[in-house]
């Protein structure tokens, strides 16, 4: 690299993983009404979503997840875990993430009881994109309109469902990049390169922990695309959700 070029980075917030006081007890209350002193069970997820009026283009996934389970898995006892079936290994992966359950990969060996610091720990990011929404959809909107311009080859459709829905593929960020002249070097500004999109893909894929973020079905095993969820993941990891 040239002496005083600068190189493009991406880097993590340090804020954003932290659970504030006030979110911690908005979950606490809300987790005390649905069990009481009883366990919190996984089937009673898509309730305390509810509860805390989080928008569902940040949980449908989760409940997808909890519904495949349940109707799909826990009926069939002779059922044997399969890595290459991509709702079984997308659902254990939720399991392993929300319930007593860790590391387990035998289906017959499934807690489905929740986990209250991992229930914490993953609703903190969601009632951040919840506080956010506006600020969230609103930029990915932005992002989805210069992916699907009439140059991309990509008719416009400018329906809430359909930005809500869309996907970003790297082809569609680097198009990105090309509409916003962030490409070269122009005006004192430096260029954007592919390895700070490749970061910033990978970053909205797990937490540091190593945990898994987005439990989409219909997700690529390769997470080389972007959903509304990993949009504001990336926000949340550039320091700009509160």
């Amino acid at each position: 690299m040239a002496r005083g070029r600068k190189s493009t980075e991406f880097k993590k917030s340090s804020e954003y993983e932290v659970v504030s006081p006030q979110i911690e007890d908005e979950i606490l209350e809300v987790y005390t009404e649905l069990a009481g002193d009883e366990d919190l069970y996984l089937s009673q997820l898509p309730e305390l979503f509810g509860i805390l009026k989080i928008p569902e283009c940040f949980t449908q996934d989760i409940k997808d997840c909890i519904e495949y389970y349940y109707d799909f898995i826990r009926p069939n006892a002779d059922v044997k875990f399969d890595a290459t079936n991509v709702k079984q290994y997308t659902t254990l992966n939720l399991i392993n993430s929300y319930s007593l359950t860790s590391n387990i990969t035998k289906i017959h060996e499934v807690i489905d009881i929740v986990d209250i610091d991992k229930l914490i720990r993953n609703l903190n990011r969601l009632i951040k994109f919840r506080n956010n929404y506006k600020h969230i959809f609103q930029s990915w909107e932005l992002f989805v309109a210069a992916a699907t311009t009439e140059e991309a080859g990509i008719s416009i459709d400018k329906s809430e469902s359909f930005v809500l829905n869309y996907k970003l593929s790297l082809p569609d960020l680097k198009h990105i990049k090309n509409a916003l002249n962030l490409d070269h070097e122009s005006q004192g500004k430096h260029s954007l390169g592919d390895s700070f999109l490749i970061d910033m893909l990978s970053c909205c894929t797990t937490n540091s922990r190593g945990d898994i973020l987005n439990f989409d079905f219909n997700k690529p095993k390769t997470g080389l695309c972007v959903s509304i969820k990993d949009f504001a993941e990336i926000l949340g990891n550039l320091g700009e959700l509160e």
